[in-house]
């Protein structure tokens, strides 16, 4: 099943922790949540930490912060469920990729990675190829459009000599 919230999502409101209790109890897999504001993305991640359905995150177009990428550092090094989470066309930074990139290293089950559009530069880059030099399961990683230098680049094909899992890039 899959189920596109139309938020603004507020942790206070019943009816967003109700709708997120009912998730909990059906068989969701795909959690898209498109073109809103994540202004709580902390709130979200806690919520979605005790959700045992869901394997794919589509948070794309969002405004995601660096801030909201430490709740998504914290989620991605502890949950064991999610395959893919897509992120593209968010407003992070180097300080937010970085934050991502140490959660991918910790990550044990995410296999798509879709960073296209966001603006994180070759610092990010490179942090984001050194993620993947302790990552086994990332299979695809998407960062297109995403201001990437020769650096990071020859970086990703290093990455790319060792890594066995990471099939598309």
């Amino acid at each position: 099943m899959v189920v596109l919230f139309d938020p603004p999502f507020d942790t206070n409101c019943p009816d967003a922790l109700f709708c997120m209790a009912c998730l909990k109890r059906v068989a969701v897999t795909v959690l898209g949540w498109l073109y809103h504001p994540l202004q709580d993305m902390p709130a979200l991640c806690a919520l979605l930490a005790n959700a045992t359905s869901f394997s794919e995150l589509d948070f794309s177009y969002n405004r995601i912060s660096d801030a909201g990428c430490v709740a998504l550092e914290k989620y991605l090094a502890l949950t064991k469920r999610i395959a893919v989470l897509d992120i593209r066309m968010n407003d992070f930074g180097v300080a937010g990729i970085k934050k991502l990139a140490s959660g991918l290293k910790a990550n044990i089950s995410l296999q798509t990675l879709v960073l296209r559009g966001c603006k994180i530069s070759d610092r990010g880059g490179l942090s984001v190829a050194e993620a993947l030099q302790a990552n086994t399961t990332l299979r695809s990683l998407d960062v297109s459009d995403c201001d990437l230098e020769i650096p990071s680049l020859i970086a990703f094909r290093t990455v790319l000599m060792h890594n066995t899992t990471l099939r598309e890039l």
